[in-house]
């Protein structure tokens, strides 16, 4: 079971294969045992491709949920007997990899000397699970239901912002609702429309709906386009702050709050426990709770 989830997670007899130092044709026989076993195809193989099938799919994830129990139970060990050893694999967005990944991996690493890190940065919403991901960094209002399990680590509240060539060729904007009549940039992939929410004391919220011209989910080019002039965008405090400062982007409706987007760490079940992964999640705490201006790109 073990086998089949590592080469369903890969892809590949070949890739698993390399994983675990035994030659491809050893995974398949175990694989083909277990397939005459349970009485069904698990695997759809073709001469280049390997899939799985419905049935598959649904043993896959009880089989990766006991590949990662018995990982654990390794650690367990180890952690009991030595230092932990083993790899620490992150997914975070390119944001945080100056003002957050970096310190605080260099600090795990300093106490961790026979655990090695990969670390991926990409905008993109990473399968933890089918890719053998330890943890993730996710930026979002709320978060969608999910069996992953979630810590929230820090919230922060964006700013309004457009370029100085922009604001003086289009209309002045006094409240939210006059967004309505200006070109928006905007953080996100695969939407339409989005939904801008401002808050002022002992007023209604008020919550605007908006269709951007320029759509991505990389900030620091959300940060580029908005420079360029090519609209209003909302962007993360630490990010525009220098532009803010120097004159090249202008605040905008400083009376209001912008509904604040929180930052979590994200953990497929059991993940939490193990004793190469909370080290790092415990770090991560303690360096956002003594550095509350982390949130810089």
């Amino acid at each position: 079971m073990v086998v089949f989830a590592r080469v369903a997670s890969r892809g590949s007899f070949a890739a698993a294969a390399k994983d675990v130092g035994v030659p491809p044709s050893t995974l398949s026989r175990k694989v083909a045992s277990l397939e005459r076993r349970l009485g069904v195809v698990l695997l759809s193989r073709t001469t280049r491709t390997l899939s799985l099938t419905e049935v598959g799919r649904a043993y896959y994830e009880r089989c990766a949920a006991l590949a990662e129990q018995a990982e654990l139970a390794d650690q367990v060990v180890m952690q009991m007997t030595h230092a932990p050893r083993g790899t620490l694999r992150i997914t975070a967005p390119p944001i945080f990899s100056r003002s957050l990944l970096v310190p605080t991996v260099l600090e795990y690493l300093k106490h961790h000397s026979n655990v090695r890190v990969e670390l991926t940065t990409e905008d993109r919403t990473v399968d933890l699970l089918r890719e053998e991901y330890d943890l993730a960094f996710r930026v979002a209002s709320t978060l969608p239901a999910t069996s992953m399990i979630a810590r929230k680590i820090a919230s922060t509240s964006h700013v309004l912002c457009a370029s100085p060539r922009y604001l003086t060729q289009h209309p002045v904007l006094r409240r939210p609702s006059d967004l309505s009549a200006h070109i928006v940039c905007a953080f996100g992939r695969d939407k339409k429309t989005v939904s801008w929410q401002f808050v002022q004391k002992r007023r209604p919220d008020e919550r605007v709906k908006l269709t951007p011209r320029v759509l991505t989910s990389n900030e620091h080019a959300l940060l580029s386009f908005c420079l360029s002039g090519v609209g209003i965008a909302l962007l993360p405090p630490g990010l525009a702050e220098p532009d803010i400062a120097e004159g090249r982007l202008t605040r905008l409706l400083d009376a209001y709050d912008i509904e604040p987007r929180n930052v979590y760490v994200i953990m497929p079940p059991g993940k939490q426990t193990s004793p190469i992964v909370r080290p790092y999640v415990q770090i991560v705490e303690a360096f956002v709770r003594s550095t509350p201006r982390f949130f810089s790109g």
